[in-house]
């Protein structure tokens, strides 16, 4: 009876050690594949957050600055003072609203006096010029009424002058060191 005892002790031992092997593998599977799932999650969530992000981007932002235009007392001398400082040709000539194509945006002169509006010449809109050195921009403002003096401001040289409107325009280039 002692070795029958022996036997079925020593058997229920290695059967409950066997158990409890199988029991940890499943824990730490399920573990496993719990991770996987959250980690599934996580790359789910952070693409549902990306998305998001960028609709809210697309609603605020769902907008594009095509043109700009300044007002002008006379039309041709406005186009002529243009023509030679963009060095083109104006894109579409009118008596009321010219445009210079730069680039594809669209940068008008508008005769205000002919479609009778008030117009207070300011300095609440400065149109911005970009050339691409210094040495361009100061051709460009050469011989022009200066009100801002070229003046390096971090990377960029800056300078304002007055057009044959009155309109002050700015004009920038960048610093190469």
């Amino acid at each position: 009876m002692y070795t029958t005892i022996s036997w079925f002790s020593t058997f229920w031992t290695l059967f409950n050690l066997f158990l409890w092997i199988l029991i940890i593998a499943a824990i730490v599977m399920g573990v496993i594949k719990g991770i996987r799932y959250i980690k599934r999650a996580i790359k789910f969530i952070d693409k549902a957050e990306r998305y998001i992000d960028e609709k809210d981007v697309a609603n605020v932002m769902n907008c594009t600055i095509a043109s700009l235009y300044v007002c002008v007392k006379d039309m041709e001398r406005a186009v002529k003072f243009y023509e030679d400082f963009f060095t083109c040709p104006v894109t579409e000539r009118d008596d009321i609203y010219s445009v210079f194509d730069i680039g594809g945006f669209r940068y008008g002169l508008f005769a205000y006096q002919k479609m009778n509006e008030e117009h207070v010449f300011g300095s609440n809109c400065l149109p911005s010029i970009g050339f691409g050195s210094v040495e361009v921009l100061k051709d460009k403002i050469s011989g022009k009424e200066i009100c801002f003096p070229l003046t390096r401001i971090k990377n960029n040289w800056v300078a304002e002058f007055v057009d044959s409107e009155g309109n002050h325009i700015e004009v920038t280039a960048p610093v190469k060191e």
